[in-house]
């Protein structure tokens, strides 16, 4: 399909691109639903649902002559194509190979996944053009999470931030959660949001979940930490600095029976400090914060 794109834009603009199936049993119907999508090469359309759009699919693109064939409305045929690959969460398809010249767009889970290289999730701030009003960001780009999280911070180098920001902040890192988790089947049948990772010194298995960002935002906005979109940025890249953190002590819990396991980490020249609850069903990442020597 990428050699295809490569002869379309020899002849430029002189046809439009078609959409076309196989028009079998076989057909997808949300795929079926694009059948005879037309539009010229130049709209958006083609740089997000050019196929293939799904494992194995097999549709492909025609050109057509701009006579023959009625232009198919932008935001019908944006519709459809959302629609077509509403199941495909993880962003492998929502790209042109064409346009990229990749099989694969950048962020994937073969090879770079999540935030893990992602400039705007390392403060570097340079990133994708995206809307931040865009419905629908694959996990593949840039996620309104992690851009939001980030223009926060900004502000927060500059001023306090207000009672909104805290709450953004909150909101944000929650959608993070929501968005990079993954569903996992527990041992009783269970369903949960979860990742795991393992600390390179102590070889612990650690279970982290939403609970890690909903209380590791209360405990520092409790304290009024000047750096708490800070904090929850970090918080977000756990891991990338968690498996090479290093075990410090055990330490009794305040508010809760079990025990806890101290880490401290340095990130981007950051030192922070991780605290692991030691339950029954395993090792949870339970809250973090950035250490006082910064």
């Amino acid at each position: 399909m990428a050699a295809k794109w490569e002869g379309f834009m020899q002849d430029g603009d002189r046809y439009n691109l078609q959409y076309r199936t196989q028009r079998d049993k076989k057909v997808r119907p949300e795929h079926a639903a694009l059948d005879r999508v037309t539009l010229p090469m130049s709209d958006p359309f083609w740089q997000e649902y050019y196929p293939p759009n799904g494992w194995n699919c097999r549709c492909t693109v025609a050109q057509v002559r701009k006579s023959k064939y009625p232009v198919t409305p932008h935001d019908e045929a944006m519709a459809l194509g959302e629609e077509a690959t509403g199941k495909d969460t993880k962003g492998i398809f929502h790209f042109n190979p064409g346009i990229e010249q990749k099989t694969f767009p950048d962020y994937n889970p073969y090879t770079i996944r999540r935030c893990r290289d992602c400039d705007i999730a390392k403060g570097n701030g340079a990133g994708s053009p995206l809307s931040l009003s865009r419905p629908f960001i694959p996990e593949n780009e840039l996620c309104q999470a992690c851009r939001l999280l980030h223009q926060i911070r900004q502000e927060e180098q500059q001023r306090p931030l207000t009672s909104q920001e805290r709450r953004q902040t909150a909101r944000s890192a929650d959608a993070w959660a929501k968005k990079h988790l993954e569903e996992v089947v527990l041992e009783d049948g269970n369903v949960s949001k979860r990742l795991y990772i393992t600390n390179n010194e102590t070889g612990d298995r650690l279970i982290l979940n939403r609970d890690f960002f909903s209380e590791t935002f209360a405990k520092n906005n409790r304290r009024r930490n000047f750096r708490l979109a800070e904090t929850m940025q970090y918080a977000t890249q756990i891991e990338e600095w968690m498996p090479n953190a290093t075990f410090i002590e055990m330490e009794n819990g305040i508010d809760h029976p079990e025990p806890f396991k101290v880490y401290h980490a340095t990130h981007n020249g950051v030192n922070l400090e991780c605290k692991v609850i030691v339950r029954q069903t395993g090792l949870y990442l339970y809250t973090m914060r950035i250490r006082k020597e910064n």
